[in-house]
């Protein structure tokens, strides 16, 4: 791994620097305003504000929420998109406590777009329930061509836990129901295993874990279980897989290595604040973007 340092020209274009996706070496962050930029070329580009953000439609709603967030390429297109989910909570209880609206970002077109209809659903036992995004930011992904969050759907008897995908190309929502083990237990990370989608769950008292792998965008797949970790010695927070063998884990505000193989720890030189840590991968690029949005993408080399 190499070092990239974030100059402080990126810094000075907004007033928080949260993170929200990296994709082929372009940084989507930002809070209320969003910001694109390639540290590789310095080039940065701030994002046009949204109608839907703004405010709740009429006076049941007192204010609107993020709820999610994604940004990631779209292959056919050879486009950048960015995805939000919003909730309008009302002032009182005698409304649906809360009013979905989603909104898509194109690079290309450098504008926003309300997405019509909008609702998520998941199809068990024949019947459709509508699922709802668990804003986690850990667990969370952009992975061929989607960007990936946990979700909880709520029927009837019973509660589900799944994972929604946005598919950046034909801009719908997807859910693919998590292994039945997994149902009910907290999922620790999504991330990418030897060319597969990955889910990480904890076992007993959290120092062991299962990594599940589902191919493609899994939706009519079955999930495999491959390998077992652990235990091991403390109860570290895993995060993704930079090699196959290779997982990168928190363990005590510290950045650790995993070797699948070896089943040996390495501990990095890098902190942070416990349960605060997120990892990307990040590939150097030289995609430049104009002011109109279009895209010169030359090439990018893994670092």
């Amino acid at each position: 791994m190499q070092e990239t340092r974030i100059d402080d020209y990126l810094l000075d274009k907004t007033g928080n620097f949260e993170i929200w996706g990296v994709c082929n070496g372009i940084i989507c962050f930002g809070e209320g305003e969003l910001t694109i930029a390639n540290p590789a070329t310095r080039e940065t580009k701030i994002l046009p504000k949204s109608r839907v953000c703004l405010r709740p439609n009429g006076d049941d709603y007192r204010v609107r929420q993020l709820r999610a967030i994604g940004f990631g390429y779209d292959p056919k297109a050879d486009d950048y998109k960015v995805v939000r989910v919003w909730a309008d909570v009302p002032n009182n209880n005698k409304i649906h406590p809360f009013l979905r609206r989603a909104e898509v970002y194109t690079l290309s077109t450098d504008s926003w777009r309300e997405i019509d209809n909008f609702r998520i659903e998941v199809e068990i036992d024949n019947v459709a329930i509508m699922v709802y995004i668990l804003y986690v930011k850990f667990l969370e992904r952009y992975w061929n061509g989607a960007y990936y969050w946990m979700g909880t759907a709520d029927g009837l008897e019973n509660t589900w836990t799944v994972i929604v995908l946005f598919d950046m190309t034909y801009e719908v929502f997807r859910c693919i129901v998590m292994p039945q083990s997994c149902q009910g237990k907290v999922c620790l990370s999504l991330t990418e295993l030897n060319g597969s989608l990955a889910l990480v769950h904890p076992l007993g008292a959290g120092n062991s874990f299962d990594i599940w792998t589902m191919d493609e965008f899994g939706v009519n797949g079955t999930w495999t279980k491959p390998l077992r970790i652990g235990p091991l010695r403390d109860k570290p927070m895993p995060f993704l897989f930079v090699k196959s063998d290779e997982l990168l884990m928190e363990d005590n505000g510290q950045m650790v290595s995993y070797n699948l193989t070896t089943k040996q720890i390495k501990k990095l030189p890098i902190y942070g604040v416990k349960i605060h840590f997120r990892t990307w991968i990040y590939e150097q690029s030289l995609v430049n973007f104009s002011s109109q949005g279009k895209l010169s993408i030359s090439s990018y080399n893994s670092i």
